[in-house]
């Protein structure tokens, strides 16, 4: 470690970023290649967030590849960052701020359960992996294509069924409830929703007629008349033109 990054993680670990001049922040943010503008305090958390992905090893996997926050697009650091039920709509300070700040939280869950791992004797990187991608699939919910691109393949309603089965294959060794069940209390929701989405875009047409009957039903019920029943109204204007 050089000098300058001993600097830097000694600030970092003191928490006296703040205290630093505006000069050696900016120098900092330009030799990582991040924005300088701001002033101290805007600076300062850049920074520390900077320092928080390379000390903390924070990342997000992004076809099955780990990616720093800082290297995602604009369009997909909203993306992630709306999965996770934040607010999408803030500036890039803001969504770097909010997804970092998940993955510290995330972090210091994965040091406790590597740590009781460690005491009995358990747990390797293959397990690790596993419980972050299984976190990130139940993350994307009913993002079918995303789902099974996670594997490093990348899959879309166009793709062969081979290649969304060979998707599917590769995720569920990672993920298998019978693997992490031990390690991640959601592993088998999380191993419905790669089902789940691995059916939707392999088997499109039998769902579309499920949807088709369900959308019959509605239809009928909304027209029917059961329950109904016959009204006699008495109109007295009426019987006296017959009189």
């Amino acid at each position: 470690m050089s000098n300058a990054d001993a600097k830097w993680k000694k600030l970092w670990e003191s928490n006296h970023l703040p205290k630093c001049k505006l000069a050696e922040l900016k120098d900092y943010l330009k030799s990582v290649g991040l924005p300088m503008s701001g002033d101290v305090s805007v600076l300062a958390k850049r920074v520390g967030m900077h320092l928080d992905v390379k000390h903390l090893d924070l990342f997000v996997l992004q076809e099955g590849q780990k990616t720093s926050p800082f290297e995602l697009k604009a369009p997909n650091l909203r993306k992630i960052v709306a999965q996770l039920g934040m607010d999408p709509s803030g500036d890039k300070d803001e969504l770097h701020f909010s997804l970092i700040e998940h993955l510290k939280k995330k972090n210091v869950s994965k040091s406790s359960a590597a740590a009781g791992g460690e005491a009995s004797g358990s747990g390797n990187v293959d397990e690790d992996k596993g419980v972050l991608m299984a976190e990130q699939i139940l993350e994307m919910k009913d993002d079918f294509q995303a789902i099974l691109s996670a594997s490093g393949i990348n899959i879309t309603t166009d793709s062969s069924v081979s290649s969304m089965r060979k998707a599917y294959l590769k995720l569920s060794l990672l993920i298998h409830p019978d693997k992490l069940q031990n390690l991640f209390p959601d592993a088998t929701k999380a191993f419905q929703c790669l089902v789940n989405a691995y059916e939707r875009l392999s088997k499109p047409e039998s769902f579309m007629e499920e949807e088709d009957e369900e959308e019959d039903r509605k239809t009928k019920a909304k027209r029917s008349n059961d329950g109904c029943h016959r009204t006699r109204i008495f109109c007295p204007r009426l019987v006296l033109q017959y009189l």
